[in-house]
């Protein structure tokens, strides 16, 4: 069951405030991550911490032990305050947290709570600061969609909903990225990638993901807007395969950057960019009793350079911003 107070606070797209003026950081700072025991197994941990590293893989710190294994990291564009999703395993549904980057100040943005309760995941901080795109179950226990809140957690509205002609079938919605002017949030509904108006408006597909690659079964997830807003990478999926793209926000000029082929590496997953928009992180699946890492690729795709060893295994990275000097 929904709770009272998450219900209370959802309010209709027309309420929502216009997006202020990007805050533009470009230097890199360190890279956040998630360690633990088999992260996104079948099996879910039920522990994990929140880690740290410099961007060539050395200086691996740890920076606060967390209940459930978390993910989906998102920073604020001042680089202060880290949002990430924790929970969803049996029993507890996910919620969305925030905590400062040293690893104090935790607190919860979301309440869902209970057995068969709703849930949120995959936030997605906004260029000026003011808000927090997610996706969440909260309208259909079975069926995500777009939402934004506030960054304290008020204000929830709805931004999406099943297109015409329905859902397929899929699971809604998934991975939000902001446009870098704030105006715009790319996401994956089902298989294809999707744009909308930060106000709700304007929802259309931009990138149909059937016509790419060369299995039966394709899905373009993960979105991640580049910070010059020029592409939008994206992971395809061809289960049991995994490859990294890029699409120009138009959907045109679709290619691929990084293949991943067995038995060397198993998948990519959750790619995110470098604050100066020239490289870009991921989690990286090779073998070693089905390892996860973290790695970096440039932005054309080149120079895979891995930096984490396994175990345990690491993933779900975040690139800080820090103030350029």
């Amino acid at each position: 069951m929904l709770v009272a107070a998450a219900c209370n606070r959802v309010s209709h797209v027309a309420g929502a405030s216009p997006p202020g003026p990007s805050i533009r950081l470009t230097s890199n700072g360190p890279i956040y991550f998630v360690r633990g025991d088999e992260l996104m197994r079948a099996a879910m941990s039920s522990s994990g911490e929140l880690a740290r590293m410099e961007p060539d893989g050395s200086g691996v710190a740890h920076v606060a032990p967390l209940d459930e294994t978390p993910w989906a990291l998102s920073w604020s564009p001042d680089g202060e305050l880290l949002t990430f999703a924790e929970g969803g395993d049996e029993g507890s549904p996910s919620n969305l947290f925030v905590a400062r980057a040293d690893g104090t100040g935790r607190r919860a943005l979301t309440h869902f709570q209970g057995f068969d309760s709703h849930g949120a995941v995959g936030p997605a901080w906004s260029p000026d600061g003011r808000s927090i795109a997610f996706e969440s179950d909260m309208g259909d226990m079975n069926h995500y969609e777009l939402y934004v809140m506030d960054a304290d957690g008020s204000r929830m509205r709805r931004l999406t909903s099943c297109p015409d002609g329905g859902c397929d079938g899929g699971l809604g919605v998934s991975g939000p990225t902001w446009s870098p002017d704030g105006t715009e949030i790319a996401y994956s509904r089902d298989h294809d990638l999707w744009r909308v108006g930060q106000d709700g408006s304007g929802a259309r597909r931009i990138l149909a993901a059937k016509p790419l690659g060369h299995g039966c079964c394709r899905s373009a997830v993960s979105p991640a807007w580049s910070p010059d807003g020029s592409i939008i990478a994206f992971v395809l999926d061809e289960d049991p395969t995994y490859s990294l793209w890029a699409v120009r926000p138009d959907g045109t000029g679709a290619h691929e950057l990084l293949a991943c082929d067995a038995p060397d590496c198993l998948g990519i997953l959750f790619p995110s960019w470098s604050p100066d928009g020239s490289r870009i992180v991921l989690t990286l699946v090779s073998p070693g009793d089905i390892a996860r890492h973290v790695a970096m690729v440039d932005a054309d795709g080149s120079d895979l350079r891995v930096l984490t060893d396994a175990p345990p295994d690491a993933c779900c990275p975040a690139w800080q911003p820090v103030a350029a000097s």
